[in-house]
């Protein structure tokens, strides 16, 4: 009796940290610290419509560079929280007393966490206050709060539930989107090209609208960015937004936009060249 209960002791714990290892989902998530004003955006939603979306469970979709993202039982919304490791240091390692040529290259990797921290709050309050409807953004979490005071539940890739305090996590609420990659291909292999064109002119204007409001999105591969909302295009990765002011001159901006259409130009070209032509057509009506 004693053998099985060690053996079944044994295969548990296995499965748990195989499970640890082999899911995307740690749920390391990052908490929000204190209070910083210049992280509170500008008209928020209202908090009963916050916590309608919220009293559902969320489910593991998948993760990018910047963000786990789970989505609501209904299908409707998108739950992003930051990977903690992304953008801090494990607690204990920061309380560790170190010699000081350690303590030098901590405060370095802690102070590099904390610019990535940075440029990613930064970059999710400007899509919230500057590009809300065209990014399908519902709320931008970055302060801790004690207005919605909520236990949400979240699964993980295997199933696993886990409870978190919403109000001291750092997330994002957003519309789910069909991103245009997927679309593109299923409307080229159901021959619906009317809506391949219009997808291709909803990409080209939203491109040209986000710089005409002063910001860049400095993402490499941008363009896979993009899904779509209601028929409506819509940007679901605003983690590389940066307000640029010297899109207010007209040279910079004609050759910002010259650059980011020519990248996604060879995109077209590369999975789409049929469309070459009607791609070139809409930029040209974009200058």
């Amino acid at each position: 009796m004693n053998l099985l209960k060690i053996l079944l002791i044994f295969v548990s714990t296995v499965t748990a940290v195989c499970g640890f290892l082999i899911s995307d989902f740690h749920y390391r998530t990052l908490p929000c610290s204190c209070f910083d004003s210049k992280w509170e955006v500008e008209n928020p939603p209202d908090s009963e419509e916050i916590k309608k979306i919220l009293s559902q469970n969320f489910t593991y979709l998948g993760r990018g560079y910047q963000s786990y993202v789970l989505v609501s039982k209904d299908h409707q919304y998108v739950l992003k929280l930051a990977p903690r490791f992304h953008y801090c240091l494990h607690p204990l390692v920061q309380q560790f007393h170190l010699p000081p040529f350690l303590e030098s290259i901590r405060n370095k990797k802690i102070a590099r966490k904390q610019a990535k921290r940075d440029k990613y709050f930064s970059a999710n309050k400007i899509g919230y206050e500057k590009l809300k409807n065209e990014c399908g953004l519902i709320y931008v979490h970055l302060n801790p709060t004690d207005h919605l005071k909520m236990a949400v539940t979240i699964y993980d890739d295997f199933r696993r539930s886990r409870i978190i305090d919403i109000d001291h996590e750092v997330f994002i609420i957003q519309k789910k989107m069909k991103p245009i990659c997927g679309l593109l291909k299923e409307y080229s292999q159901k021959k619906e090209q009317e809506k391949v064109h219009a997808a291709i002119r909803y990409l080209v204007r939203h491109i040209s609208n986000t710089m005409r409001k002063g910001i860049i999105n400095s993402d490499r591969s941008y363009y896979n960015n993009y899904g779509f909302i209601d028929n409506e295009i819509a940007c679901f990765d605003v983690g590389s937004f940066r307000e640029d002011p010297n899109l207010k001159d007209s040279v910079y901006f004609s050759a910002q936009q010259q650059y980011l259409l020519a990248k996604t130009r060879l995109w077209i070209q590369k999975h789409y060249p049929e469309e070459l032509s009607l791609f070139d057509q809409e930029s040209s009506k974009q200058r």
